[in-house]
């Protein structure tokens, strides 16, 4: 499984912010357009298969993380997911 952030082409990122973070951290530039390709919403989470497939899209927004029914949500969906590679 790979996790990482993806800064939105024209945020700078601000290295204070990504120092030390355990998770990697990209940066869309136009000519990828990632964000306007994938039609993103500030603070989702995309989960993909091992294919690289999209199996959903959860956003932190609309699901605060700090209520644990959707902690748990997100969690099966990456738990599926990842059961999903196991039984390729």
């Amino acid at each position: 499984m790979f996790l990482a952030g993806i800064n939105h082409p024209d945020a700078a990122t601000d290295p204070l912010f990504i120092a030390g973070a355990a998770l990697p951290w990209l940066q869309d530039v136009p000519v990828d357009g990632a964000w306007q390709l994938w039609q993103v919403r500030l603070r989702d989470v995309y989960v993909l298969d091992t294919e690289d497939r999209l199996v959903g899209t959860y956003n932190l927004t609309d699901h605060d993380l700090a209520l644990e029914a959707h902690r748990d949500e997100l969690l099966d969906m990456i738990e599926s997911a990842a059961e999903g590679a196991a039984d390729e």
